[in-house]
């Protein structure tokens, strides 16, 4: 570290010597290249926010997490969901056709944690907050509510479908959590067609929240869950 610390300290030296070096004229030029060069990115980053918000905010397929949990969670399981939070909007960002995403149960502790731990939160695109719950939020909406301990493969991912994710670190495995969650809301559950795909040997498949929202978004773009499945990253989820 303190070589590297050296090397960045001589590299200033080197400009400021070689600043000191120019004329006045010369001073100018450089002046302005470096100004049209920052004009150039600024131009860039602009137009890049502009395509980005188009193709999120004018998706039809949403997501909502479920961030009604929290007596479930410790604080460092709660920390970590916010880790994830990030990681998501990351993913959502790269996808072709990326889903606009709503935060559900988003009370003042999740948005002290949010605002303490993720920089720019408010200016995530396609991103809303909701207060209420899923059946206020989304009203007659058609809910499917992704739960590893559903009895249904969820066949395909619609526009006129909002996926619901629990937004619960589950370290413990907190048993048919999302199952209970989904039947006392009155809201169709399913699970990822994983095991049709991927042999388990019998055990449990642990899926965080974000690979169940990647596989999501995968399917989107492939329309085939073998294709879906087929990353190795998988294979180190499956224990």
């Amino acid at each position: 570290k303190q070589k590297k610390n050296d090397k960045i300290q001589q590299n200033k030296s080197k400009q400021l010597l070689y600043y000191q070096s120019l004329s006045k004229d010369e001073k100018v030029k450089l002046s302005n290249k470096q100004k049209a060069k920052f004009d150039e990115r600024n131009l860039k980053k602009q137009s890049f926010k502009q395509q980005l918000e188009s193709k999120i905010l004018q998706s039809r397929y949403q997501i909502a997490i479920d961030l009604n949990y929290t007596n479930l969670m410790n604080d460092k399981e709660k920390r970590s969901l916010i880790t994830q939070l990030s990681a998501i909007y990351a993913a959502n960002i790269r996808f072709q056709i990326p889903f606009r995403i709503h935060l559900v149960g988003y009370n003042e502790e999740y948005k002290q944690l949010i605002n303490k731990m993720i920089m720019g939160f408010n200016s995530w695109i396609g991103v809303i907050c909701h207060s209420a719950s899923l059946k206020e939020a989304f009203g007659q909406s058609k809910l499917i509510y992704m739960s590893p301990d559903s009895s249904n493969d969820l066949q395909t991912v619609q526009s006129d479908v909002i996926y619901c994710i629990g937004g619960l670190i589950d370290i413990q495995r907190k048993k048919e959590a999302s199952l209970k969650r989904a039947n006392e809301l009155e809201i169709e559950h399913a699970k990822l067609p994983l095991r049709n795909y991927v042999s388990s040997k019998g055990r449990d498949t642990c899926l965080t929240l974000c690979d169940v929202f990647s596989f999501l978004g995968t399917f989107l773009e492939t329309n085939d869950w073998e294709l879906t499945f087929s990353s190795t990253a998988i294979k180190r989820r499956v224990i």
